[in-house]
């Protein structure tokens, strides 16, 4: 990966992994020093930009010919370990760099910019907006593609209209493909990409962990109350290279098992090509994390894969804090409800080696958001907990039987 290293005249020169002089970003640092910049600072800026040009190298991709697809790709990578004021450090450090680069002409004036009145039609590699009239930054730019960073440190969380407003766009946005099998392009992608989203959104995958999800590993179609809950091991693609089980509904089971008979072998058909994963490509080939986070970013900036992560954490923790409270019910007692096995299952379900304080984070907010008397005591939501519970009550009785 590339590297930065400070000669003794303590000016910052950026090596490539096969220990080649990084001309331009080492030309912006040294004018850094030039300028008069404190050594902390450029020297922050120049382990962020690292991280940019490392990425590029694994993709085998020059920093001049960097699109805008790429940093976003690199946003939302950087999203999965790290937090998001330190994916906004980095990606304003590249932004920094590359139009630094384009107006001293090292790169092509068209790297970074936006379209306005007088060029219409101008297209930029990588797309910022115009800067505020009353901006106080004083920066020549804004970049739409910052993370939002929650306050207090709690993690942000969308909202199920926001989920929803997506899953519409996405839809919109696969329906106005203008291909020459348009019907069944239309068809296949719009079934896959919503599955995709799904799979994020209710079964709390990552990006790596929805594109490389096996066939193999999804239960067969489902009888009985589409609520009811169904585990499924997720095997490749994971944080570690640790497996782990989790639960998604019936419905999502069904819906998932209709895609890979129907729209996906009409893939495999055409093709002559049938990889292991669910979710494939027009070719045959499967989906990559990169085809993921392009589809969501295309239709939300504002939204990473992450957060539809981060939204199922929160929706499974609401759901085994509801399954606590009906166990309460109808125990007749008033036993206390069992929030460290909640946290247990959320570590589980996440993937996570041990439980903190984001887990706890999510368990306080489900504590609110099913102790409303909405939850239990309309008739519709009494019956939806029922067959909820009904359903696994069904599940333990079938495992009981099947180990006598």
């Amino acid at each position: 990966m590339a590297r930065v290293v400070w000669t003794e005249h303590q000016h910052p020169v950026v090596i490539a992994q096969n220990g080649a002089l990084m001309q331009v970003p080492t030309h912006w640092l040294i004018s850094l020093t030039t300028d008069g910049w404190k050594e902390s600072y450029i020297s922050d800026l120049a382990g962020r930009l690292v991280h940019w040009l490392s990425f590029l190298e694994e993709r085998s991709i020059d920093a001049e010919e960097a699109i805008h697809d790429d940093i976003i790709e690199f946003r939302d990578a950087e999203a999965e370990r790290v937090l998001p004021g330190t994916v906004n450090s980095k990606l304003q450090a590249v932004m920094q760099f590359y139009w630094w680069a384009q107006k001293k002409a090292f790169y092509r004036p068209t790297i970074v910019g936006w379209r306005d009145f007088y060029k219409p039609d101008q297209i930029y590699q990588i797309e910022v907006n115009a800067p505020k009239a009353n901006s106080r930054n004083g920066t020549d730019y804004a970049i739409p593609f910052l993370l939002k960073v929650p306050s207090k440190g709690n993690p942000r969380l969308i909202t199920k209209q926001q989920v929803g407003e997506l899953m519409t766009s996405v839809r919109n946005r696969t329906e106005n493909i203008r291909r020459k099998d348009a019907d069944d392009a239309i068809m296949i992608h719009q079934r896959r990409n919503e599955l995709m989203l799904r799979w994020a959104s209710e079964g709390g995958l990552r990006r790596r962990e929805v594109v490389s999800l096996q066939k193999s590993c999804v239960p067969g179609p489902q009888k009985g109350s589409y609520k009811k809950r169904v585990e499924v091991p997720i095997t490749l693609g994971t944080k570690n290279s640790s497996p782990r089980t989790i639960s998604v509904t019936a419905e999502l089971i069904n819906a998932t098992n209709q895609y890979i008979m129907e729209e996906r072998q009409d893939i495999v058909d055409q093709t002559k090509a049938d990889p292991d994963s669910v979710f494939v490509t027009e070719n045959g080939t499967k989906m990559t994390p990169g085809n993921l986070s392009k589809m969501v970013s295309r239709c939300d900036p504002g939204i990473t894969p992450h957060d539809l992560r981060r939204y199922a954490i929160y929706r499974f923790a609401c759901h085994k804090y509801l399954e606590e409270r009906l166990l309460v019910k109808a125990s007749g007692d008033r036993k206390k409800i069992d929030e460290d096995s909640i946290e247990r299952a959320l570590t589980g379900f996440a993937g996570h080696n041990d439980s903190g304080t984001t887990f706890k984070y999510y368990v306080s907010l489900a504590r609110v958001a099913t102790e409303g008397a909405a939850h239990l005591q309309t008739i519709d939501d009494e019956i939806d907990a029922l067959e909820e519970r009904i359903g696994l009550l069904k599940e333990r009785k079938k495992e009981v039987t099947e180990s006598m």
